[in-house]
């Protein structure tokens, strides 16, 4: 078998993009391509509180459409939204974005779905359509309530970052080296809960003792959805070869970010 009919018949998962906040800040652009605005242009909490991104260069800067994921033989994506940035109330931030994407979907029902299940990436896949998991990077798009974890669950999100670079409600992240914290107790209560609802818990940009906390209480899966070799680069947010190590011998799921730099 050659290495394209091994691509074309394996099932290819990108486990991490910006690409909702991206489009929104560069006008709502459609997910179709990267030119045609399908809502009002500022319409928006994101948009309004970030501003857009309104260049020639900008444009040129969106990596992931629809055309793009069936070139590079992309059948399914995480579309994560990261709310780090929302400053006064993550969650508004998160449905902004979850409004935007659904919109978008609906219009492009002959493309591509929101998957809730692995069997409806599989079904994508053999209908010919392309599969998106909905991600909330950062915890504090629950904001510190299991009550809008479930709510989040029910819109589709199926798995979340729990924190970015700095701290989140649930979790020290990669930047708080000095501190040396892991999960808090509003941490452990959401690992917990996520497993129930059958959620995919990432330690990416967690901190190492958060990361090792995960591990020990984690009863399902657990993702590094980008996360890079610390060996190989030795940027903090990467993973030494023990984490990676454990991340196999608990049969978790790692991923490494081929970009030349982490974020």
């Amino acid at each position: 078998m050659s290495s394209i009919d091994l691509h074309n018949e394996a099932l290819v998962i990108d486990s991490h993009n910006d690409t909702i906040v991206g489009h929104i800040r560069r006008g709502n652009v459609s997910i179709s391509d990267r030119e045609t605005p399908n809502r009002v242009r500022h319409d928006g909490t994101i948009a309004y509180m970030r501003g857009p991104l309104d260049s020639a260069a900008s444009q040129m800067d969106i990596q992931i459409n629809l055309p793009k994921m069936r070139q590079g033989g992309v059948d399914a994506a995480f579309f994560a939204i990261d709310v780090t940035r929302a400053w006064k109330n993550h969650l508004s931030y998160a449905l902004d974005a979850i409004g935007f994407f659904k919109a978008e979907v609906e219009t492009h029902a002959d493309e591509i779905i929101i998957a809730r299940t692995a069997e409806d990436i599989r079904e994508a896949k053999a209908a010919g359509k392309l599969a998106a998991i909905l991600v909330i990077e950062n915890s504090d798009g629950v904001e510190r309530s299991l009550n809008i974890l479930k709510s989040l669950h029910h819109l589709g999100v199926r798995s979340i970052g729990l924190t970015h670079d700095p701290t989140s409600w649930a979790a020290a992240g990669n930047g708080e080296t000095d501190s040396g914290g892991g999960l808090t107790r509003f941490g452990v209560q959401l690992v917990k809960e996520m497993n129930r609802l059958g959620m995919l818990v990432d330690v990416s940009h967690i901190s190492e003792r958060g990361f090792w906390d995960v591990l020990e209480i984690a009863e399902r899966p657990v993702i590094a959805s980008h996360s890079n070799c610390k060996a190989l680069c030795g940027h903090p947010r990467n993973l030494t070869d023990e984490q990676i190590k454990r991340i196999a011998e608990k049969r978790r799921r790692h991923r490494f970010d081929l970009r030349d730099m982490v974020h």
